[in-house]
Order: structure tokens, then sequence, then C-alpha cells
């Protein structure tokens, strides 16, 4: 099967995976919250076979509608400097199939800020 890299910001994060972390398929590593190793790992990861990238984390929401614990796959991520990422949509719905019911918003548009909002 084709090995996925999973990149988190904190150790913290890779504990939320741990049901799955053992597995033989998936590669877990957290970045320490530095978007440039987050880079360096990806890289490294893609080097030793993986062939999609998954980037996971718990974070504050503004948004009134969602409560702690929900899971939020977007099709879209604006970055700092408003920098706007498209999801691979064939990756997207591979997610969604396989998650079902436990992903409580869908195609939604994602912001991401590196200090609190």
């Amino acid at each position: 099967m084709a090995r996925i890299g999973i990149i988190t910001g904190v150790l913290r994060e890779v504990a939320c995976l741990s049901d799955i972390s053992g597995n033989d398929d998936l590669d877990v590593r957290a970045s320490g919250a530095d978007p440039r190793r987050a880079g360096e790992l990806a890289d490294e990861m893609f080097a030793q076979g993986v062939v999609a990238m998954l980037s996971f984390g718990l974070c504050g929401g503004l948004d009134p509608a969602l409560k702690a614990g929900d899971l939020i796959l977007p099709t879209r991520v604006i970055a700092a400097g408003s920098k706007s990422l498209t999801c691979d949509p064939d990756w997207t719905g591979r997610l969604e199939d396989a998650l079902g019911d436990m992903v409580t918003r869908k195609g939604a548009t994602l912001a991401h800020s590196p200090t609190i909002v």
C-alpha cells in the first residue's frame, strides 16, 4: 500500500493520532510548529517514499457553529499573507470517503494564522 505522510505542529497532535500512528503505511511527524521544519520534513518524507501528505492540527475556531472535537476537511486554505492554497480534490475526496460521518464540515475554507487571532 502507498505510504501517507502526516505532519503536525506539536507532539500533542501526534498523540491524537496514536490509534493510527503505528500503521506501517503512515509516517507521522511533528514539526515543532516551525513552517521551515515542516517543509524539511515533507521533503524527507517524499524522499523516503511517501506519496501523499496531510497536515493535521488542533486549532481554535471563530465559527460559533463549531464545537470542540469537530473535524474540518477544507478544500482551500488561506495562509498568512492571503496566499490561497487549493487542496487536491482527489485526495480530499478519498479522505472524505474514508472518514465519512466523522467529518463535521466539508468543502470549507480554512484560514491559517501564525499568531493568535
